[in-house]
């Protein structure tokens, strides 16, 4: 039987290899490649219990395997590792990267949905958040991106189960929103800080 060790050793060959096959644009070859070092990495995770003695090694595999659930776009399987993950003795530093992951599967999902509802391109708004409303009770709130330069304002309606995720880090600073058009309304997709 093979030990943690040895299964973790054999889950981040693959998953390097998998990293590799993404930069030279190898997609499906690196989505192969993660979902069998996933598959490693929860039998790693799943051998420690819960206790005090198998930290911080437990969570770190926990976390390790969310991440290559979440680079073999296997979203509930993320979120369902991420929450295994966290536990009463998970050390804070590592509970806050799970959270912070789990925050990067919602997105995701998102821009999955997104993108499935709309037969466009998406669009790349830059500019400043300089508003944001989400008071008037429906399922989408709104942000308000300013354009530095021509000062030009977009509204983009953003679920409201997203607009703290999206507020609360990027208020007031330079982004570029990833975003979709049905013609009339723009809906939110993504959200990166403009380096």
């Amino acid at each position: 039987m093979l030990t943690v060790d040895d299964l973790h050793k054999k889950a981040m060959d693959l998953a390097e290899a998998g990293f590799l096959a993404h930069k030279k644009g190898q997609l499906e070859q690196a989505k192969i490649w993660f979902q069998k070092a996933l598959e490693l990495e929860k039998q790693a995770a799943n051998l420690l219990s819960q206790n005090q003695n198998a930290e911080p090694t437990r969570t770190i595999l926990y976390r390790s395997a969310a991440a290559l659930a979440y680079h073999s776009e296997q979203y509930d399987l993320a979120d369902e590792l991420i929450m295994k993950g966290i536990s009463d003795y998970s050390p804070p530093e590592i509970k806050q990267e799970l959270k912070e992951l789990a925050k990067k599967v919602t997105f995701q999902r998102h821009l999955n949905q997104i993108e499935s509802q709309f037969e466009s391109e998406p669009i790349y708004l830059k500019g400043i958040l300089r508003y944001a409303d989400s008071t008037n009770n429906s399922q989408l709130g709104i942000v308000k991106l300013v354009e530095p330069d021509t000062h030009q304002k977009h509204n983009i309606l953003v679920p409201i189960t997203l607009m703290k995720l999206i507020v609360k880090p990027y208020y007031e600073e330079n982004v570029i929103i990833t975003a979709f058009s049905n013609g009339k309304e723009i809906y939110f997709g993504a959200i990166n800080s403009e380096v």
